[in-house]
Order: structure tokens, then C-alpha cells, then sequence
């Protein structure tokens, strides 16, 4: 067999079988070639990066797939898959309306950033606000920025004398590492300013104060706070019996009248480790004052007890 000029000859004979399309029986017009190439363009444009593909700048593959080619292959145009799926014709996905675009500052998006995790909700105080709200909302700003402190001095003795002392001000120890920038935000967050060594409320009656740590009753710094509940959150505070304590350690040592006798009213409204006190009281030497302090339980349990 042998081929010549676009025909093809067999050797049983002379036939001689002619091509369906001779090569420039329809010749393709000018401009066809660069018509086609127009159209394949339109047809699957390229995009610079695909949703959730590559980095902006980098460079698609450019294999023979990608340029449209016969269904019997893997067209990226006609693809089956949602548009963000596709690598090769993606879309621009527009994003939510209540999401900032990409690259827009804060200011623009006008959102406040996402709350710190465990936050407490900031409590409001005016001037009618209880020392126990104070507290507890002093308690859970420190805690919200990471500030571990405890409740100690008059207004322990406040919430656990029931009302029957009453303190101006809120003392709290801080027990971890905090800068005074970090201070100054948490209150800040609860509309207090500081003043001097204080803390002040613009509305609120009652003023906070940071005594120098650590946290010890006299000579003993083996403290274990306890987190108390209340109806404005909680507050991790001296235990009843330490408050109790802290009020006759006044007592002992500089003879104040007044420390005795809330001492006893925490005593008497409170479930506080009588044996505990004692043996404290007999290592500090206070024997005879501690036979004062249970003598003036007797007087305030007298005195409460038309209330109950």
C-alpha cells in the first residue's frame, strides 16, 4: 500500500479511495485562529487566586486541562462542584454584610473586639449600690483581666457582721503579679479612677484600696481564701474565721474595743473555728483577751436574739 498526495492505493488493484475532506477543500477564513483563542479566553477566564487556594501572586498550573479542552477531560468551567470549590474558575465571593472586608481597619468596621474568655459582664454602681455589689464587681473585673485578689479588712468584716459594722472601704489584696497599667484597665472597666493610692467611683460611695501584700494575719501567712457567693456574683475573700482573726488581732495588739466587738458579731452570725481561735490566741500570747472575745459572743447572741 502506498500513499501519495492525500490518496491511498492498495496493491490488490487500482482503486483508489479518496479522503472524506481533501486538506484545502474548506480553507478556514483569516482571523479564524485568533477568533477561537478570543473566545476561549472568555469562555474560562484565569482568575490571579482562587477562595481558599493559593497566596495571592502565585501562579495557576498550566496544563493542557485548563484550557478548555474536550469534555473527555477534567474541565474546571464545567466542574459539578460549588464555584469556591473550583481551582481554576473561581469567583470573588462577596462577604457578609455584618463581616468587615479584608484589609479594612477597626475604625471602619465600627466592632468592638471579642470579649476576653470567662468575662464578667460589667455591673453598673451608682450611689444606692451595697458594699457587697461594690465588691463583686471589683472581684470580677480584676478577675476578667487576670488579676487574682482577695477581699480582706472592713469589708470582710461588713458582709460577714451582716450590717451590724460598716466600712467606707474595700481592701484588696493582690496574691499574683500585676502591673498598675493592668490595674488601672481592670477598674477602669467598672468606672473607677485612681487617685492618689485609691481607687474612686465617679457615682459609688465606697473607695478601693490596695494594700501592700503579703496576705497574713499578723504572723501567719498560711491564709486560704474562700470564694463567696453573693446576689452581684462572687468574691474570693478571707474565710469567716481569718476576718474574725484579722478583727481581734486589732484587738490584742493595740487594744481597739470596736475590733472586739465585730469580732464577735462575725462570730455570732457565722460558722467560725472556735479551737482554731483559741490555739492562735494562746501562740500570740492572748490568752485572757481571748476569754474577753467569748464573754462578748455571749452579750451579742443576747442582743440577737429577739431578731430570730
Amino acid at each position: 500500500m502506498t500513499l501519495d498526495s492525500g490518496h491511498m492505493t492498495t496493491n490488490h488493484g487500482l482503486n483508489t479511495l479518496e479522503p472524506l475532506r481533501k486538506p484545502d477543500t474548506y480553507p478556514r477564513p483569516a482571523g479564524a485562529l485568533a477568533a477561537r483563542r478570543e473566545l476561549r479566553a472568555r469562555t474560562c477566564p484565569r482568575t490571579g487566586g482562587a477562595v481558599g487556594g493559593r497566596s495571592e501572586g502565585a501562579t495557576e498550573p498550566r496544563g493542557r486541562w485548563h484550557r478548555c479542552s474536550p469534555l473527555s477531560r477534567t474541565n474546571p468551567c464545567l466542574s459539578n462542584r460549588p464555584a469556591i470549590f473550583r481551582p481554576g474558575c473561581a469567583q470573588a465571593i462577596s462577604p457578609p454584610p455584618d463581616r468587615a472586608r479584608a484589609g479594612s481597619s477597626a475604625t471602619d468596621r465600627g466592632a468592638s473586639p471579642p470579649p476576653a474568655p470567662h468575662r464578667q459582664a460589667a455591673m453598673t454602681l451608682s450611689e444606692r449600690s451595697s458594699l457587697g455589689a461594690v465588691a463583686a464587681a471589683v472581684a470580677g473585673a480584676l478577675r476578667s483581666h487576670g488579676i487574682p485578689a482577695v477581699l480582706t479588712g472592713g469589708a470582710c468584716a461588713t458582709l460577714y457582721s451582716e450590717g451590724a459594722y460598716h466600712s467606707r472601704d474595700l481592701d484588696f489584696i493582690v496574691i499574683g503579679e500585676a502591673t498598675r497599667a493592668g490595674m488601672n484597665r481592670a477598674m477602669g472597666s467598672i468606672g473607677f479612677g485612681r487617685k492618689g493610692d485609691r481607687y474612686i467611683h465617679s457615682r459609688a460611695r465606697f473607695y478601693v484600696e490596695f494594700p501592700r501584700g503579703p496576705l497574713a494575719i499578723g504572723g501567719d501567712y498560711r491564709i486560704r481564701p474562700v470564694s463567696r457567693s453573693t446576689p452581684h456574683g462572687s468574691i474570693l475573700m478571707l474565710s469567716a474565721t481569718d476576718s474574725c482573726r484579722d478583727r481581734l488581732a486589732a484587738f490584742y495588739h493595740w487594744g481597739d474595743r470596736q475590733s472586739l466587738t465585730v469580732a464577735a458579731w462575725i462570730a455570732a452570725r457565722n460558722r467560725v473555728n472556735l479551737p482554731k481561735l483559741r490555739r492562735w490566741s494562746a501562740a500570740e500570747g492572748m490568752m485572757e483577751r481571748f476569754r474577753e472575745f467569748l464573754a462578748e459572743i455571749k452579750r451579742v447572741r443576747r442582743r440577737m436574739a429577739p431578731d430570730r
